[in-house]
């Protein structure tokens, strides 16, 4: 969102004079007005291009640039025709400007020439949804021009002279508090309105607010501009067990020798131990080629135990990293009947067309969750990123010295949650265009956003199948006065997944409605460009060489009346898919070939020659937990527990209590293997208070 100026002589650099942001936030949607000032102090004139990053969960819009005086608020055309009207302005003497999509996650200005202490003033407006957890509504608000990891840090070196930052909280629910990561004005005018503001540059790179809700009910919609946008975090109980088919993916390059693929295992190991009853679970390696190491299986003690085994024949020996392939071979097979995929993908590397990687992710959203763990430095975080929230998973950045544990298993955790399958969005109101479509899978307690063209209304019902049973889920419509870029945040996604479908296969129709959409919202696209001329200027041609992209050095690769009558809304599809079944007649790139899988016999025969270490020690006993939670053994079984209710019982107590009290600290880590073991202490008798019995031996 925040960019920067750039000018060819890379030893200098404009004075970045200041930024003003200002927003709004009602419930889970927000829009940011931006003015960033910068003066050239160089001593000389110089063309000037402004970049940004476009990452696809921000819409950028309405932009509006005044270079020494001259004020030119730039229009969307298409591509040529755009590049043609700047040619010739600039050979006719005018001052112009060109803005495109330029790739790797950037948009460009190009915006002419700036005299020797002169400013260039650029205004931007910006649309997205906040994230949603049991807390609350928060959002992370970049600073810097730079691409983000994911994580705060330190390095917001490219401060502006001055900062401020503003922004008006409304929500539906009760505020019970707001935070914020940087000092402040913070004001809770009542329990439904809130304030912050700073003129303080903060000292990282980012702003974290949150506005931590009472109400357990978190779920809200906003109407503005003739959109709703939709934000679930639902709670809806399941049985211990899953109807989830798991898909352990993980990466065997080369350069994952040594500490990552041996994080890698012992994340795998974990992974397998924590997983639920009832559920299916697959392995697969893959490196210049993938391999199945166990093909999709009930989750037994046998295939449990088989799974352990083979894990130790996972070594980093296949040469280069191409994801592509396994992504498009897991993502073709079907889960069996009742069950909902579930991917997990766990990679050290940068690959050449992650592009590519996330338009698959995105078309098999609806079947295929994707949750990707980037390990060490070398991982590509817009990759990492885009695979999961395309698919509408998760995903982490895992450093090589950071501890693992807590963080795979607060996304298994996640992955694991009961999903309402078969969901329809409702409402009283006439709609016609839905993002995402279809609709994908809604799980409990994770976050889920829908954007549905339709009129105010004062409802909306969603509605799912959990196993046997129906789940409605009602959500309250707030509104917001129009103008405050809904429309074009809607149009952005539906952009996305047009751009997606055409990096897979091209189709002329997709790409028409592409360029469609992008002008008639306003929102810049692959096949459009941004130009803006001042026809009352003449200035002399500058000729200074276009700035490179390496300048970058930050930049990585890339109310009422019930529900009577409503319509079905996941029957409107706002991007129709295409046919994609012959994906590869018309895509020609060798490299995103897919990779023949290689025969498991090799596998086979290396389990067989695996024999199992021994040992008794009660570290090395917390990994015999069988499938349905429970020990047959464990050290320092109590006698009179194993008496009364059998030595399986005793041995799943000592078990549970040795880990509380050995792990207390990181009892995160043991969360799923404890949940499990709890479960089957409540089947054997569900009026007792096991956690009493256990803490009894603490």
């Amino acid at each position: 969102m925040i960019g920067r100026i750039v000018i060819p002589d890379r030893e200098k650099k404009l004075t970045y004079s200041s930024v003003s942001i200002d927003g709004i936030q009602q419930d889970t949607f927000l829009s940011y007005t931006i003015k960033q000032v910068f003066t050239n102090t160089t001593g000389k004139n110089t063309d000037i291009t402004y970049f940004f990053p476009n990452e696809p969960q921000f819409c950028t819009y309405d932009s509006l640039f005044i270079v020494d005086g001259k004020e030119i608020k730039p229009q969307l055309r298409v591509k040529e025709e755009a590049k043609k009207e700047f040619d010739e302005a600039k050979e006719a003497g005018h001052h112009a400007m060109l803005g495109e999509d330029i790739g790797n996650g950037l948009s460009s200005f190009q915006l002419g020439n700036l005299p020797a202490g002169k400013t260039a003033e650029i205004h931007l407006k910006v649309s997205f949804l906040a994230d949603l957890n049991e807390n609350g509504y928060f959002y992370k608000f970049p600073l810097t021009h730079k691409y983000q990891k994911g994580s705060v840090t330190n390095d917001y070196s490219d401060k502006p002279e001055t900062f401020h930052f503003a922004t008006t909280i409304k929500t539906q629910k009760e505020i019970q508090d707001v935070k914020v990561s940087v000092q402040g004005n913070k004001n809770l005018n009542d329990p439904h309105n809130a304030t912050f503001v700073t003129n303080e540059a903060p000292t990282k790179d980012a702003i974290i607010i949150e506005a931590q809700i009472k109400d357990e009910d978190k779920n809200v919609a906003v109407s503005s501009d003739g959109y709703i946008a939709v934000t679930t975090y639902p709670f809806f109980e399941g049985s211990i067990e899953s109807n989830s088919e798991f898909y352990f993916v993980v990466d065997c390059s080369g350069s994952m020798a040594g500490k990552r693929i041996e994080n890698a295992v012992k994340c795998m190991r974990l992974f397998i131990q924590s997983l639920p009853v009832g559920c299916r679970f697959a392995i697969l390696k893959f490196g210049s080629q993938f391999q199945t190491v166990l093909e999709p299986c009930d989750y037994t003690d046998e295939n449990v135990a088989r799974a352990m085994k083979l894990l130790d024949t996972i070594k980093a020996d296949m040469g280069g990293t191409d994801i592509l392939s396994p992504l498009q071979h897991v993502s073709e097979l079907k889960a069996k009947e009742g069950f909902v995929k579930q991917i997990f993908f766990l990679t050290d590397g940068e690959v050449h067309n992650p592009d590519m990687i996330c338009a698959t992710a995105q078309k098999n959203r609806s079947g295929n969750r994707i949750f990707s763990i980037g390990l060490g430095s070398g991982a590509d975080p817009g990759l990492i990123k885009g695979m999961a929230r395309k698919s509408g998973g998760n995903y982490s950045i895992i450093g090589d010295d950071d501890n693992m544990n807590e963080k795979v298993i607060e996304m298994l955790s996640s992955a694991i949650s009961p999903a309402l399958k078969d969901i329809t969005i409702q409402s009283e109101s006439t709609q016609t265009e839905m993002w995402p479509s279809p609709c994908p899978p809604l799980f409990a307690k994770n976050p889920q956003s829908f954007i549905a063209k339709s009129n105010f209304t004062d409802n909306i019902l969603i509605s799912g199948s959990l196993i046997n049973e129906q789940i409605d889920i009602v959500i309250p419509v707030s509104r917001l006065d129009d103008n405050h870029g809904l429309r074009q945040l809607f149009s952005r996604y539906i952009i996305d997944d047009y751009e997606s479908q055409l990096l897979i296969k091209e189709d002329e129709e997709i790409k028409k409605k592409c360029i469609d959409l992008s002008l008639s919202s306003g929102v810049l696209c692959k096949y459009t460009s941004y130009i803006g001329v001042d026809y009352q200027s003449h200035e002399e041609r500058q000729f200074a060489a276009r700035p490179m992209i390496s300048c970058f050095g930050g930049m990585p690769k890339d109310g009422g009346g019930g529900f009577r009558g409503m319509r079905m809304m996941c029957c409107a599809r706002a991007a129709p898919m295409m046919a994609f079944d012959s994906l590869s007649s018309n895509v020609p790139r060798s490299a995103c070939k897919k990779k023949k899988s290689v025969p498991r016999e090799d596998c086979d025969d290396a389990c067989e020659a695996i024999t199992m270490k021994q040992s008794n020690s009660q570290e090395d006993q917390i990994n015999s937990q069988k499938v349905d939670g429970s020990w047959t053994d464990f050290s320092g079984v109590d006698k009179d527990l194993e008496a009364k209710y059998g030595h399986v019982v005793a041995s799943t107590v000592a078990a549970v209590a040795f880990i509380r009290k050995t792990y207390k600290d990181r009892l995160s880590e043991f969360s799923l293997v404890i949940k499990k073991a709890l479960a089957f202490l409540k089947k054997q008798d569900k009026d007792v208070d096991w956690n009493s019995i256990i803490n009894k031996f603490i």
